[in-house]
């Protein structure tokens, strides 16, 4: 089952699955002068979301892990006002929690 990664400032969403097992994948987030870009790195239950954060008036920025439907772990920042600076997060991403999917689909 493959994992998901989000990550959302204001609305604006960014998903990434990665092709293998363990790999990564680039963002970038702009929403007006505000920003979140890094990179989503997956390993073996793990999904780490490194970024650089720019708030402009006051954000906050989410990160969540999905496999298929089920959310496996959400994270967030404290709300940001007008500053800018690292924004890391590991997520938990174990799918062995999850129950087969329903669809049919082998």
């Amino acid at each position: 089952m493959a994992v998901t990664a989000v990550a959302s400032v204001a609305g604006m969403v960014f998903a990434a699955t990665p092709a293998a097992a363990a790999g990564s994948a680039t963002f970038s987030i702009d929403y007006g002068a505000s920003y979140y870009k890094g990179a989503a790195t997956w390993s073996n239950r793990t999904v780490d979301v490194a970024g650089s954060f720019k708030a402009d008036i006051c954000r906050r920025v989410y990160v969540r892990a999905f496999a298929g439907s089920t959310t496996l772990d959400v994270k967030s920042t404290s709300g940001w006002c007008n500053r800018s600076g690292p924004a890391n997060f590991t997520l938990a991403a174990d799918v062995s929690s999850v129950g087969p999917t329903t669809s049919g689909s082998t």
